[in-house]
């Protein structure tokens, strides 16, 4: 009876610890989700550890942190611990590296100096003022080159400096104000240091790569990712993407793909840790990619193969390849082919057109494809400007192609 007593609070006793430990357990979980979530909740000020991008009028721009301390942009250094705080979407004038002031969106465009003249500018005064009367003959400007570095040096407000020389050029009154105002855009952008700080975006992360080397995101644009964004299937989720951007289709693809999917992001022979943060994905955005090695789905001696295969067979819904060597894809695409499920999406890209046209026919050829189609993207840029209006001089012709298609059933199926 004793042993029996003992026995009992015992296994009383261990239950009550249980207990104890397995509401601990649960309390400590409650408190840690709710910190990664105001973690990962979007905020509109800058925080230490979350990527921004810098984009000055010089066209300079950068994705930088405030623990990076200081950066060099357009050859002009920028503390960025000053912005740790400060809000996204500021712009400020960092001209002088001692006093930061914020300005408006308008003064950084310099929109806001001309456009109630713009309003008021009649078909008169268009008449009046055609810049018929201007010669380039150089002889406009009254200062010489060594009264304006002069003048530069002495002068601390960049605006006396740029009207200066403006009073002193002879041209400025015979030119109509929409000339005016390129002019004054010229001079601010070579004397005075502006900068916008943003938050990152698909769209401003893309731009800016193009700008600063093209080779690093394989020369794709922005409208070239819509048309794969557009084309993919992303009520499934489940996208098996094989890329040579550095990780940037990964994460976009990532940005679009909801809770219940998932992104696998092969890789050759090591993983490409590159612009993993610039994204800022929260927590559960990045818990869905999973970076896997090529070999397990294509080198039958490889570790786990047999595994890879069986799992993996007709379980993705989406198949994204783009890759730095045009002539690659083939070989890798139909090695691919057979973990896509049936009608599920095709997305291929490349630079050579007829690459593609080769995948085509094959896959048309033996009826591995349906509603194949090659597709091609132009772009032209609009001016929005008071009373001007218009498409660009300069549109972005090529973009390269993108395949896209669906995988089709045999027809015993």
């Amino acid at each position: 009876m004793m042993i029996l007593m003992i026995y009992i609070k015992n296994f009383y006793f261990k239950n009550k610890i249980y207990i104890v430990i397995f509401k601990l357990y649960n309390s400590i979980k409650k408190k840690l989700n709710i910190f990664f979530y105001k973690m990962d909740k979007q905020t509109d000020l800058i925080v230490p550890d979350k990527y921004f991008l810098i984009i000055d009028n010089k066209n300079g721009r950068k994705f930088v942190t405030t623990q990076m301390k200081k950066k060099n942009i357009s050859k002009k250094t920028i503390n960025l611990s000053f912005f740790e705080g400060k809000k996204l979407n500021t712009f400020w004038d960092v001209t002088n590296e001692d006093n930061y002031i914020e300005i408006t969106s308008k003064e950084f465009t310099n929109e806001n100096q001309f456009e109630e003249e713009a309003i008021e500018y009649t078909n008169e005064k268009i008449i009046g003022n055609t810049n018929k009367e201007i010669y380039q003959s150089g002889n406009a400007q009254k200062l010489t080159d060594e009264e304006i570095k002069d003048l530069k040096e002495k002068t601390t407000n960049k605006d006396e400096l740029i009207q200066t020389i403006l009073q002193n050029n002879t041209s400025m009154e015979k030119r109509t104000i929409f000339s005016q105002e390129k002019i004054i855009k010229k001079k601010t952008q070579k004397y005075k240091h502006l900068i916008w700080v943003t938050p990152t975006s698909l769209f401003n992360i893309i731009e800016t790569f193009f700008i600063i080397d093209s080779k690093m995101i394989n020369s794709l644009r922005m409208d070239t990712i819509a048309t794969m964004l557009i084309n993919t299937n992303f009520m499934e989720g489940k996208t098996l993407i094989f890329e040579e951007t550095n990780n940037i289709l990964t994460q976009a693809y990532c940005m679009r793909t909801p809770y219940t999917g998932k992104v696998v992001s092969l890789f050759r022979e090591k993983i490409c840790n590159k612009n993993l943060n610039i994204f800022n994905l929260t927590r559960k955005q990045k818990s869905l990619i999973s970076f896997m090695d090529i070999n397990c789905f294509l080198n039958k001696d490889a570790f786990g193969f047999e595994f890879f295969v069986k799992k993996f067979e007709n379980y993705f819904s989406n198949l994204v390849i783009c890759l730095r060597f045009d002539i690659e894809i083939p070989k890798y695409f139909f090695n691919l082919l057979p973990f896509l499920k049936f009608s599920g999406n095709i997305i291929i890209f490349a630079k050579d057109k007829e690459v593609l046209v080769s995948i085509d026919k094959i896959l048309n050829e033996n009826k591995l494809g349906i509603d194949t189609k090659i597709i091609e993207t132009i772009t032209r840029e609009y001016q929005i400007l008071e009373l001007r209006t218009h498409p660009m001089t300069n549109n972005k012709g090529y973009s390269g192609y993108v395949l896209v298609s669906y995988k089709a059933a045999p027809l015993e199926q």
